[in-house]
């Protein structure tokens, strides 16, 4: 991912973020049949890390340019709901250390199962 943004005072600010994550789908090991079509549900880790650049900017006439990485890791869980055979909603929740975040992480979004 790599993303632009305006920081404090209109400083510049670069953003690449790369990383990890891995699931583990825990239902099918549970149940069979027909509730696997239409609920899913999974314990997820992730770890990565960013490349933060802001500037370059003027401070007291001298053009400046700070660089940082950061480390981004968590642990958590989710579950999908598909009400429609391959399209569905789903929620996850994380805990850790996020660099811009804090120590949890909530998402919410649509996914599409192939």
């Amino acid at each position: 991912m790599y993303s632009y943004s305006i920081h404090d005072s209109f400083k510049l600010l670069k953003n690449i973020t790369y990383g990890f994550n891995i699931n583990f789908h825990f239902l099918p090991f549970i149940t069979e049949g027909k509730l696997l079509k239409f609920v899913d549900t999974y314990i997820s880790a992730n770890y990565g890390t960013n490349y933060m650049k802001l500037g370059p900017y003027m401070s007291g006439g001298v053009e400046i340019v700070e660089t940082s990485y950061n480390t981004d890791q968590g642990i958590g869980g989710g579950i999908a709901l598909y009400p429609i055979d391959k399209l569905g909603i789903f929620t996850e929740y994380t805990f850790g250390h996020y660099f811009f975040k804090g120590n949890h992480r909530f998402k919410v979004g649509l996914i599409y199962r192939f």
